[in-house]
């Protein structure tokens, strides 16, 4: 019977006396972490979904979003069809090796870099003869990553109210790469291309900030920030790099009288819990977006951003 399922589960099996001294055994499937689970039939295999009282196979996108939970597929290395090499920014590119990584061999030609971002995960070999991006590769440094993944953008609303109303003040989707390129020199970085990350601050910043009618002894308007302004930020870098990217809708940054309200799409990752995280486990959906890219650059944006 086990030979049915893949892979096996691990069920516990306990026996149980009734009243009547009759038992009964009872077997007990637990939440397990090796999705999707599939059942062997006929030379295929077939994973279902549980919808209400009734189960359904699985369709191609909820298969990812199961595999994606499990930890065994990293959607950020999928490919992104239809893009290239010319899909993504150079100068970005150049900048991150240059200034970022600190590397001394910066690559010569297209061939050469096609094959340097292949090891760093930000490309593929393509179904034809050209490679093509991979989702981080394509959110990081594509020049407009939204026209091939829609999921890439971020959506900006905000009400003069305490609940969604018809008329918003703003109801705008941020396009571009993620994070910002920076000049950096013996004295000190600068900002002088703003990626979405940096877009999206300074888009919000007139919906969180005050500024009193009286000048101070400077005969300045000390500008009131709602929320504090590194707590903003390190959630937005948080709802970018661990987002899951097998679902199709874009992050949501919603303002009300009240609050402000960031959605990042996907549960968490790799059946982590809330009790888990507060007992200091850690465990990465997007290895390449947290590890090898985007750390790197959000500590180099925070040393030139104006508003921290």
């Amino acid at each position: 019977m086990d030979d049915l399922f893949f892979p096996r589960p691990l069920p516990y099996y306990e026996e149980v006396e009734l009243d009547n001294g009759r038992r009964i055994a009872v077997i007990t499937v637990g939440q397990e972490c090796c999705k999707p689970y599939v059942v062997r039939a006929n030379d295929r295999e077939i994973a279902y979904i549980r919808i209400g009282s009734v189960c359904r196979p699985a369709t191609r996108e909820q298969l990812l979003m199961l595999g994606s939970a499990s930890g065994f597929v990293h959607s950020e290395i999928m490919p992104v069809h239809r893009t290239s090499f010319d899909s993504l920014d150079l100068a970005r590119l150049d900048n991150y090796l240059k200034d970022i990584l600190k590397d001394t061999d910066v690559p010569a030609s297209r061939t050469a870099w096609i094959s340097r971002l292949k090891a760093l995960g930000l490309m593929l070999d393509g179904v034809g003869e050209e490679a093509v991006c991979t989702i981080a590769g394509l959110v990081l440094f594509g020049i407009k990553p939204r026209r091939y993944l829609k999921q890439a953008g971020i959506r900006l609303m905000f009400f003069n109210a305490e609940d969604k109303i018809y008329q918003a003040q703003i109801d705008k989707v941020l396009d571009g790469p993620l994070v910002g390129r920076f000049q950096v020199g013996p004295l000190g970085n600068s900002l002088i291309d703003a990626g979405v990350i940096e877009k999206t601050l300074e888009m919000i910043e007139p919906y969180i900030t005050r500024e009193p009618n009286e000048i101070d002894d400077n005969f300045r308007r000390e500008k009131v920030w709602l929320y504090p302004f590194e707590a903003i930020r390190e959630l937005l870098v948080n709802a970018l790099v661990h987002r899951d990217w097998t679902r199709f809708v874009d992050i949501e940054i919603v303002g009300y009288l009240d609050r402000m309200e960031i959605t990042s799409p996907g549960a968490l990752p790799n059946s982590m819990t809330v009790e888990k995280m507060l007992a200091g486990q850690r465990s990465a959906r997007n290895h390449i977006l947290v590890v090898r890219c985007f750390v790197t650059m959000v500590m180099l944006m925070r040393g030139v951003w104006a508003f921290a």
